[in-house]
């Protein structure tokens, strides 16, 4: 990560016609320092303050649009295809001339502005950029408008949102996106989203712009390494401010320049709370602040471009654009690279750092024991410095193998010339400091890739944890998910219970129904039976009170009355109506109580109807809450198997790591196999030179030593010789196998410690295999527990298809009966119609002889004057059975009333049967609906299924390269017990009895020299 801050860039431009037609008092001068500082004088010092302004770059008015670019914005553009995100903005008052700087005249080379520049120098670099690289070059183009973000690709896209993540980061959604091949097609687009920009004319501007406009590259590439890098470059030109009296702005003009103004002020609250280093940065207060938040204080290498005007009338303006400038500038920025290593760089700088952690660690120990021996006052043996210094120079990578030699060539001389003069070395402590010096560089080099690689295997430990919780938290839920579906069985249950039984209810009250249809059915034909009979009495009633006044005149009557017979007959005639009379009376009010008795019966039956609706509904109800529950649980589950999958999935990634994990080990062994054959090599060369420097040494003092005996003139000169020769090969045998011994630790501990590595890696092997084993045991088992609750689930579905069928049957019968019923109501309705209507004829004709009856009497009693004792009791007798044929009407039509009302009921119950039957087809398409839905669960179970047995044959690979894995190690053990017995062989053969036969051969030659 780097820390810089924002670059910021002053440019004036030149002044107009319309500045030098203006005539002000003010004079303004402004001058020019070195390219980075401005100074403004003028006659009225009053507005102005520090006149004196440092910047990153100074531009004046002759400066053009190409060194203008190179100059300022060339190296934010240039890393951006190094993975940085980038951000170039204008600020200024309204016509300083910053679309110009900006945007200029895309069909001109000389004026074209920084846009279409960044634009073309992109797809320079791309085309200068390494072979094998993979390029994706995408454009946006957005304005902001009253505070409302629009989409200049699609003007369509109004009111646009801001939306923050992870991977993006603070982005504007739904936002349109057009990849390129060119900068011509960059510059199409440029066109067009510059003709949908809002423009207006203002008296300081012919073309002033009412928004705020932000043009977006994004490059996106990809080495052959494998490496990932994208950036993003943000073109921004923002809206000038205004002041309306300068502007003239009025109606939506003036409402523009108030957003303008009010999100140009927010821009300058954040830069002062950035500059201030405040909690709070107010970037939400505004579109504007928020789209550039990155670009303020976050990941981007941002420049800044004040436009100024020189005219004196705008001195106001340009001081304010200064000053904001100057406290943009101290803002700090943290940027980093938004790039992806592969896994090949990874590895290979982990391989590179272990090779240099272990040669840094070997130099480190021949340091120590060097300082150990000076302490002690020893002199450094000629090998150990040869050692420190060529491990040194490889670690820091400051010199070259002849140097090295050439080093080691001038040492051995020096300490030829020490032995000689009897003085030890002096640079010694001055040679360790250095060394010191360049172990403690190359552990700063590589100390932050270090710290980067302990990072990622922090995070690869913390993805495991997470990948852990994941899988209990699965267990947990699939337990949850258990105990849930038993809750529901046992409410399916109870819910089946209480079907049933409303069944058995439904059932009972049906019968109890027949059963009072049945009575009511027999009442009404015994009430016809009794009607008829009535109808039968008066008939003869009427047959016998006809007394045939017209066979002859009224004194004949009158004397046939008059005689004791025929009067007898009359009285027995008019008691016999009277027992009529009774029996009528009886047979209304035992007709009536059982009208009212089956009017009861009805009320009653109506109340049960409703009571067995009511639960009937209630059932339903319960139904209908275990099927959503069902249809809960299912979701939930076919969620569980898509997580399997996931999880499925996640665990063949991971497999893919360890296969990854195993060959890179197979590469370290391998490693291990080629520095093992090198220290070997190195090994048996050490012990070469060893041979040839005892041997040179040996001759050398056998030289010295004759000299001095020829010069003492010594006689007894073989004695001497032979036991100073002896003490020669002692001292030189023991000091070569102590460096035999040396070595043979050395290599033995190489040789442990490579096994031990087998071992680790043999151990991490079969770990691996068991952590994937389990997890593939796991995830079989939580396969077949799915299964199996699909199965139960399936099971249920079933079931309740059954029950439903029956329930369906139930209906169809109830259906049947109650069709029945409404045909046996129709017939007696018909039959009770035909009654009434004979009843009504019966009736009429009964009134007209009861009519005839009067007249009769009534002239009976003008003729009379007096009336016998039984034409009253006639008269009477006749009024009696009127009354009487008065109330069995008003019966008869109360029975009618009834007869409706019972309509009416069974209307209303057909209503229910038809509602009940919609109910069931609604039930019945929640039905087919769940059937598809275990369709589909069966379909993804056989996925499952064959997902199952790909991973089984995967499986069995993965058991092959691990046992081909286990002979191989096995083979490199046998390999390096055969490369230890070898050493040990050499060291007997190779060191030793060379090391004597040298010693007598410079035995013999000295005694041929001196005899």
């Amino acid at each position: 990560m780097v820390s810089t801050n924002i670059r910021v860039v002053a440019r004036f431009r030149p002044i107009n016609a319309r500045e030098i037609a203006e005539s002000v008092g003010m004079k303004v001068d402004i001058k020019y320092y070195e390219g980075t500082r401005v100074e403004i004088e003028t006659n009225s010092m009053s507005i102005l303050g520090d006149n004196k302004y440092t910047f990153d770059h100074v531009f004046g008015p002759e400066t053009t649009q190409v060194d203008f670019y190179e100059k300022s914005c060339r190296p934010v553009v240039d890393d951006v295809l190094k993975g940085y995100n980038g951000t170039i903005f204008a600020y200024g008052q309204t016509g300083a001339g910053k679309s110009w700087s900006m945007m200029g005249a895309l069909n001109s080379e000389e004026n074209k502005g920084l846009m279409p520049r960044a634009a073309n120098a992109i797809f320079q670099l791309i085309q200068e950029s390494e072979e094998g690289s993979e390029f994706k070059v995408s454009c946006s183009y957005l304005e902001i408008y009253n505070e409302s973000i629009q989409d200049l690709f699609n003007t369509e896209n109004k009111n646009l949102g801001i939306r923050e993540s992870p991977d993006k980061g603070i982005h504007v959604a739904e936002l349109t996106e057009q990849y390129v091949g060119s900068e011509e097609e960059i510059y199409q687009l440029m066109e067009m989203g510059s003709n949908n920009r809002v423009v207006s004319f203002t008296h300081m501007n012919a073309t002033s712009s009412r928004s705020h406009s932000v043009f977006i590259i994004r490059v996106e590439q990809k080495t052959p390494m494998g490496i990932s890098k994208h950036g993003k470059l943000n073109l921004v030109d923002l809206a000038g401010s205004e002041k309306i009296g300068k502007t003239g702005a009025t109606g939506q003009t003036l409402e523009e320049a108030k957003k303008i103004n009010q999100s140009l002020s927010t821009l300058g609250q954040c830069i002062n709370a950035l500059v201030e280093k405040k909690g709070h940065v107010p970037y939400r207060d505004s579109k504007l602040t928020r789209v550039l938040q990155e670009s303020l204080g976050g990941n981007s290498k941002t420049t800044m471009i004040c436009a100024c005007s020189p005219h004196p009338f705008n001195l106001e303006e340009t001081i304010s654009t200064l000053k904001f400038g100057q406290r943009a500038k101290s803002i700090k920025l943290s940027v980093r690279v938004n790039a992806v290593k592969s896994s090949k760089e990874l590895q290979a700088i982990v391989e590179k750092l272990t090779i240099q952690v272990k040669q840094l660690k070997k130099s480190n120990a021949n340091l120590l024991k060097g300082i150990e021996l000076l302490k002690s006052g020893k002199e450094l043996p000629s090998e150990m410095q040869n050692e420190i210094l060529s491990a040194a120079t490889e670690a820091a990578n400051n010199a070259s193998q002849g140097s090295i030699k050439k080093k080691e060539g001038d040492e051995n001389e020096d300490e030829e010339e020490e032995e000689e003069d009897g003085t030890g070395p002096s640079s010694e402590p001055l040679r360790l400091a250095q060394l010191q010096v360049q172990l403690d560089n190359v552990e700063a080099k590589y100390k932050n890739d270090i710290e980067i690689l302990e990072e990622e295997i922090e995070e690869m430990l913390t993805s495991n944890n997470i990948m852990k919780e994941k899988y209990d938290k699965e267990v947990e839920d699939r337990e949850s998910l258990e105990e849930e579906l038993e809750s529901i069985l046992d409410e399916n249950d109870k819910l089946v219970k209480k079907l049933e039984d409303a069944e058995k209810e439904i059932q009972y009250g049906r019968k109890e129904i027949e059963s009072e249809l049945d009575e009511a059915l027999k009442t009404i034909e015994e009430l016809e039976d009794n009607v008829v009979d009535l109808e039968k009495q008066i008939r003869a009633a009427r047959e016998n009170a006809n007394l045939k006044p017209s066979t002859g005149t009224v004194n004949d009557f009158v004397k046939n009355i008059s005689d004791a017979e025929a009067r007898g007959k009359v009285m027995a005639e008019l008691n016999a109506l009277r027992e009529n009379d009774k029996l009528q009376k009886e047979l209304i009010e035992k007709l009536t109580n059982e009208l009212n008795r089956a009017q009861d019966g009805y009320k009653e039956e109506k109340i049960s109807n409703v009571e067995q609706d009511s639960a009937i509904s209630q059932h339903e109800e319960a139904q209908k809450r275990a099927m959503d529950k069902l249809n809960k649980q299912v979701e939930l589950l076919t969620q569980k198997i898509q997580e399997s999958e996931r999880d499925a999935k996640e665990n063949e990634d991971a497999m893919m790591e360890y296969e990854t994990d195993i060959n890179r080990s197979e590469a370290q062994l391998k490693a291990s196999k080629l520095v093992e054959s090198t220290l070997n090599s190195s090994l048996e060369d050490m012990k070469k030179k060893h041979l040839e420097l005892d041997e040179a040494l040996v001759s050398m003092k056998l030289t010295l030593h004759n000299a001095e005996l020829v010069k003492k003139g010594v006689k007894n000169i073989e004695p001497e010789l032979r036991e100073f020769l002896m003490n020669e090969y002692r001292n030189n045998s023991k000091a070569v196998r102590d460096q035999c011994d040396a070595r043979e630790k050395n290599s033995s501990e190489t040789i442990r410690k490579l096994k031990t590595e087998l071992d680790e890696e043999r151990a991490n092997c079969d770990s691996l295999c068991a952590d994937y084993e389990r997890q593939i045991e796991a995830k079989e088992k939580l396969i077949t527990e799915h299964k199996n609750t699909v199965e139960s689930l399936e099971a249920e579905v079933e079931e309740s298809l059954v029950e439903y069928d029956r329930i369906k049957e139930i209906n169809k019968t109830l259906a049947s009966g109650v069709k029945t019923e409404q045909q046996n109501n129709e017939t007696k309705n018909k039959e009770s119609a035909e009654i009434k209507a004979t009843y009504e004829n019966h009736i009429k004709q009964l009134q007209t002889d009861l009519e005839q009856l009067t007249i009769q009497c009534e002239k009976l009693k003008e003729q009379k004057g007096v009336a016998s004792p039984a034409s009253p009791s006639g008269g009477g007798n006749l009024g009696r059975l009127s009354n009487e044929l008065m109330e069995l009407r008003n019966t008869y039509r109360k029975c009618e009333f009834e007869r409706g009302k019972l309509e009416e009921e069974a209307n209303a119950s057909r209503r229910q049967i038809q509602s009940e039957r919609s109910k069931l087809r609604t039930s019945q398409q929640k039905v087919e609906i769940q059937k598809e839905r275990i369709a589909e669960l069966t379909k993804e179970v056989s996925l499952v299924h064959a997902h199952q047995t790909y991973r089984k044959d995967e499986r069995e690979e993965f058991k092959k390269k691990r046992e081909a894995l286990l002979t191989r190690i096995e083979e490199l053990e046998l390999a390096l017990e055969a490369k230890e017995k070898n050493n040990n062989i050499i060291k007997k053969n190779k060191i030793i009895k060379p090391i004597t036969k040298s010693i007598v051969l410079n035995n013999v030659e000295a005694n041929k020299n001196n005899q």
